[in-house]
């Protein structure tokens, strides 16, 4: 009888000899829709629950089944397989596989009658897929073998070579035919004698032997070998003995030097007394040593960011700490330095002078090192040394001045007292001339005239010489003084205002007389070379400074193209004196004014303030004061 492509008495005849057979009714996606008592008894009763073919079949042969299965929905003819299907363990089962065609089954079924191989046919199937997946293994062994850096080998109980990858064969420059040799014969004898050491020690313990072996190769270099050697057991007879070994020279003569050089930073850090700081730039961690913990007032223990840094330095100090940084960077520079204002434990801004240096690989900044030093005090006493400095300076330029005031002192009161004196006389031998002569009135009368005008020359120029007496008058006395001199003739419309006089005249004496000549001076100017008709002078004071300006509508000049003279000189340098600012405005047509400013001090300011807040009495202001 013939059904769905299989002839099953044929089929039955042939397994009268062996154990029942399973009968299973599956579809593609291993769904049993029937199976009789013996398959039932044997795959289903313990697992109710799974009544999947697929579930059933050994994992590496699903598959096989997927495909069997799909032959068989391509083929009028019955496929024969071999599937292992698992109860308590996996046993071979030999399947003939049919597409069951009837009309009224809507989805393709597959009738599968199996039995269980002889226990020959099993040891026979086990052996091909062990041969197939060794042939696998072996391949995958040997590509391994070739791609790996560590030198591997094996070797028996005489040292002979039983294997030896190609990194091996190609390093000590030998191939293949070297198996069977002596390990000693192909490897240099130092190390070679240094790893038969570790065959014999490993063969003896029964374990593996990890150790660092070192050896002058023929190079005349040293070479460091990181060398395991480990017992091969079930490999055949006699007892072999594995090894592999890494040529680590470079990262061992790196580590080494790196340790050097961090035992010389530990005993650079402990004999300094400088603040070392470390900088890792790829993880953003700074490490401090003892004396920068000490500083900023951290635990040793402590690891801290390039964020925690900025908050620490001062706000108007980080943009500029900020840009050091980033232009080293960007640059490629190797080392900077800065000064900055750092937070302390204290809770106080200290002064420190920072210096780093860059560490770049390939191109990448990835460490700097540096130092930070606590500066304050060394700033506070320079900066004390700049104003006691200043203060030398200034009282050395007091004492020229007033040295020159003293000379022209000396000399206005040597042309009062002894030259004018002298002309004077003469003008009393020129009064008793004979005047029998002829054209003696005439002589007479001219020579009177230049005596009278040397003497007025002379007067003026003594009262021009010697220092004005500003205890007595007062500098807006003086001044005024000045601007009377200039309305002398009718040559000059002159307006002079100025501050309450009580506040002016509180100036220390020094100032008085240095706006004093310099009021003199630009009166001078003005005389000399403006051709004016207007001329203004105002003196001012207020909280912090006094301003003296004097303005005429002369005839002016250009600045830029001309040559400051002695007066202009003196003038500024009498400003610079008091650490005050000169302001020459002038142009040609446009006339000329300077604005004098010169600040107060101490207490002059305090005095000046008390004056500011005073309610004033008008009727207290004197002529010609303003507001």
């Amino acid at each position: 009888m013939t059904t769905n492509g299989i002839d099953i008495c044929e089929w039955v005849g042939a397994l009268k000899d062996h154990k029942p057979y399973y009968m299973a009714i599956t579809d593609f996606h291993g769904n049993l829709s029937f199976t009789n008592s013996h398959f039932y008894n044997n795959f289903q009763s313990a697992k109710a629950s799974r009544t999947g073919f697929f579930d059933l079949v050994h994992e590496n042969d699903r598959q096989h089944l997927d495909e069997t299965l799909t032959n068989c929905s391509m083929s009028e003819e019955a496929v024969t397989t071999e599937l292992r299907l698992k109860n308590g363990s996996f046993r071979w089962i030999k399947w003939k596989i049919s597409r069951v065609r009837k009309p009224e089954i809507m989805s393709e079924k597959f009738l599968c009658l199996g039995y269980e191989m002889t226990p020959e046919e099993q040891q026979k199937k086990n052996m091909e897929i062990f041969e197939r997946n060794y042939q696998g293994r072996n391949a995958l062994f040997h590509s391994f073998m070739d791609h790996t850096p560590y030198f591997t080998w094996i070797v028996d109980e005489d040292e002979n070579l039983v294997f030896a990858n190609s990194v091996l064969l190609k390093y000590f420059q030998v191939d293949e035919t070297a198996f069977g040799q002596k390990l000693q014969e192909i490897i240099p004898g130092p190390i070679a004698g240094m790893i038969r050491e570790k065959h014999i020690h490993a063969l003896k313990c029964g374990r593996q032997d990890q150790s660092i072996v070192k050896s002058i190769m023929a190079d005349g270099k040293e070479h460091v070998y990181q060398v395991i050697v480990f017992p091969v057991r079930g490999a055949g007879p006699g007892t072999l003995v594995g090894g592999e070994a890494l040529d680590i020279t470079d990262s061992y003569q790196a580590g080494q030097q790196e340790k050097r050089v961090s035992e010389r930073l530990l005993y650079i850090n402990k004999a300094t007394s400088e603040a070392i700081w470390d900088w890792n730039i790829r993880n953003g961690q700074i490490y401090f040593n003892q004396a920068l913990h000490a500083l900023v007032g951290t635990d040793l223990g402590q690891v801290f960011d390039l964020d925690w840094y900025y908050r620490c330095v001062h706000p108007d100090d980080k943009e500029k700490t900020e840009q050091v940084l980033r232009t080293v960077l960007d640059r490629g520079e190797q080392s900077w330095e800065a000064e900055y204002r750092f937070l302390c434990p204290d809770g106080q801004y200290k002064m420190m002078h920072s210096r780093g240096f860059v560490i770049y690989e390939n191109g990448e900044a990835v460490r700097m090192i540096g130092s930070l030093q606590d500066v304050s005090e060394i700033r506070k006493l320079e900066t004390q040394l700049v104003k006691q400095k200043l203060t030398q300076q200034k009282g050395i330029a007091e004492a020229i001045i007033k040295a020159q005031e003293d000379e022209r002192t000396r000399i206005g009161h040597e042309l009062h007292d002894n030259i004018n004196q002298i002309l004077a006389s003469g003008q009393l031998y020129l009064n008793a001339l004979n005047s029998d002569i002829d054209d003696f009135q005439e002589i007479k009368d001219k020579t009177m005239e230049i005596l009278n005008l040397a003497i007025e020359e002379i007067r003026t120029l003594s009262r021009t010489m010697v220092t004005p007496d500003l205890k007595k008058g007062g500098l807006v006395a003086s001044i005024d003084g000045l601007a009377d001199d200039l309305r002398f003739g009718d040559l000059f419309e002159v307006s002079f205002t100025h501050s309450r006089t009580c506040d002016i005249e509180e100036m220390s004496q020094g100032k008085k007389i240095a706006l004093f000549r310099i009021a003199q001076e630009q009166v001078r100017n003005i005389v000399k070379y403006s051709e004016a008709q207007k001329v203004g002078i105002a003196l001012d004071i207020d909280n912090d400074r006094v301003r003296l300006e004097i303005s005429d509508d002369g005839k002016g000049f250009d600045a830029r193209h001309t040559r400051q003279g002695l007066g202009l000189s003196n003038i500024h340098e009498r400003t610079l004196l008091y650490n005050g600012k000169m302001v020459l405005a002038t142009a040609p047509g446009k006339g000329c004014s300077i604005i004098v400013n010169i600040p107060l001090e101490g207490r002059e300011i305090f005095l000046s303030n008390i004056r500011v807040s005073r309610p004033e009495n008008p009727a207290e202001r004197e002529p010609g004061e303003q507001r």
